[in-house]
């Protein structure tokens, strides 16, 4: 939590909750106490750090990260100034590369979501995976989400349903 703390750049940032990702999959540590500290790498900033955010909580399984989670998975589409015309120029590629990352951080949240199995992200998961003007990718990610939801409901055995921190 330290280092995570003292980051001073997203690429730190980026590397310590690679790390936190990397002991929720080996299942060595309990990390819950590790969730309110990421929850705000969630909000909007640096792309690159609310994506492998979202693939840390998913990873570790706590459903408070739920919420936020589904607040990432809103889609609102970029509009170009027309004044630009066909032409690519530096400000075209600029908002190219944000919708870009954007879409990169709704795929991470989907795929997250899945991960941590609760049923409070299906709402938004079903909006996503039926919203045209969501890519492919990110509907697709959204629908195998609902699966997984949906065969853990089956089962009873969805993982964020004990995993609170509380």
């Amino acid at each position: 939590i330290g280092r995570l703390e003292a980051a001073d750049s997203w690429r730190d940032t980026s590397a310590i909750l690679r790390d936190i990702r990397s002991l929720a999959e080996q299942g060595v540590a309990d990390l819950c106490l590790v969730v309110p500290r990421l929850l705000p790498l969630l909000s909007p900033g640096d792309e690159w750090v609310q994506e492998t955010a979202a693939n840390t909580l998913g990873a570790i399984g706590d459903r408070r990260a739920v919420e936020p989670l589904c607040a990432l998975l809103s889609f609102s589409p970029r509009r170009l100034p027309k004044h630009l015309g066909p032409k690519p120029n530096h400000t075209v590629l600029a908002h190219a590369m944000v919708a870009h990352d954007e879409d990169n951080v709704r795929h991470a949240a989907a795929v997250a979501l899945g991960e941590i199995r609760s049923p409070q992200g299906l709402s938004a998961l079903r909006a996503s995976a039926s919203n045209e003007n969501e890519t492919k990718r990110n509907r697709k990610a959204s629908r195998v989400a609902i699966a997984r939801i949906e065969e853990a409901l089956l089962q009873g055995t969805e993982t964020g349903a004990g995993k609170s921190g509380d």
